[in-house]
Order: structure tokens, then C-alpha cells, then sequence
């Protein structure tokens, strides 16, 4: 998440140049909005990373189940 702070007080600062305002009230900004887009994605990739377990899981499962089932065919 520091990377996106840092990266929007950068571009937040260099906007302000085009905007003309203070380079300081620009990285302010740009960091604070760099901090907020930071936490959305730490929360998205949270959430796609649990996704991701959970159908492997659930894969694994079925597989357990269909070993199962042939072991006791087999009897």
C-alpha cells in the first residue's frame, strides 16, 4: 500500500503543477488518494485470493470423493 501512497503524492504533485496549485497541497492529495486506492486493491486481491482457495478446496474434495468411490467399487 506505501507504493500507491508514494506514487499518488508523485503524480498528485505534478498534477498541481498543471492545475496551479501548491506542489504540497497536490501530493497531500495525490497520497491521499493513493492511500485509499491502495486499501481497495489490498481488499480486492484479499478477496480473490479466498476465492481462489475456496475452489480449490472444494476441487479437492470432489477428487477425495471420487477416490472414495472407487475404492469401495473395487471391494
Amino acid at each position: 500500500m506505501g507504493m500507491f501512497i508514494i506514487s499518488g503524492a508523485v503524480v498528485g504533485g505534478l498534477l498541481s503543477l498543471l492545475l496551479n496549485i501548491t506542489v504540497a497541497t497536490g501530493a497531500i492529495s495525490g497520497a491521499i488518494v493513493g492511500g485509499i486506492v491502495g486499501t481497495w486493491y489490498k481488499h480486492k486481491s484479499s478477496a480473490e485470493s479466498k476465492q481462489d482457495q475456496d475452489s480449490q478446496i472444494m476441487q479437492l474434495r470432489e477428487e477425495e470423493l471420487d477416490i472414495k468411490k472407487r475404492t469401495c467399487a473395487n471391494r
